[in-house]
């Protein structure tokens, strides 16, 4: 008996330091600024080019309400986790690589990167639109490994990652908006045909009531 409580007792720590080092933050933000600073010379993470299994480039068409939450913890490698939801908080610059890769921290502060693909943005658009500190709700995540080993949540729409803007913050920003600014940067990615940063640029113009 004494014998197989050591053992339970081992399998739990053995859990805890596993669960602690596949989600620790402070060492994905080392990896993933590592990861940036590296990026002009082209050395980059290998993430997988194959599709999820049941997974597809179409947005999930449940609304929040009906999704389960989900913490990092509870995720399973290879599975698209239909019906549920992750919300997090995304705790690193994003940058562009084969994806737009970030760092997203749970509400339980757990972290795993995150990679989201098909995004038509340039690397100035992705730092606007998935800005550092941004909270977010993931819906149906799947979540992978990436060829270095490390874990990843994988999104292949981009409307799958939503945004999630506290009103008061929001009616507050729209306080600080240059109109005039904010038209401009719209006319210039008009001209470089980025339709996204577009829209995002003429949208807060319109709700500035301009």
């Amino acid at each position: 008996m004494e014998n197989l409580r050591r053992l339970t007792a081992s399998h739990s720590t053995t859990c805890k330091e596993d669960t602690s080092e596949r989600f620790d933050k402070q060492a994905l933000l080392q990896i993933h600024d590592s990861s940036c600073q590296r990026l002009a010379t082209s050395v980059q993470t290998s993430l997988s080019s194959t599709d999820p299994v049941g997974s597809s480039a179409a947005a999930s068409s449940v609304s929040l309400e009906r999704l389960e939450p989900i913490s990092l913890t509870e995720l399973q490698v290879g599975q698209v986790h239909r019906g549920r939801v992750l919300y997090g908080t995304l705790c690193a610059e994003s940058f562009r690589m084969s994806a737009i890769m970030t760092v997203l921290e749970d509400n339980n502060g757990f972290a795993a990167k995150l990679a989201i693909y098909n995004a038509d943005h340039s690397q100035k658009n992705v730092e606007m639109l998935y800005p550092k500190g941004a909270k977010v709700a993931i819906r149906e995540p799947y979540f992978d490994r990436a060829d270095d080993g490390s874990f990843v949540i994988r999104v292949d729409n981009p409307a799958n990652v939503e945004m999630l803007v506290n009103q008061e913050e929001q009616a507050k920003s729209l306080l600080d908006v240059d109109v005039e600014e904010m038209r401009q940067k719209g006319n210039d990615c008009f001209r470089d045909k980025q339709w996204d940063a577009v829209a995002e640029h003429y949208m807060k113009c319109i709700d500035a009531d301009i």
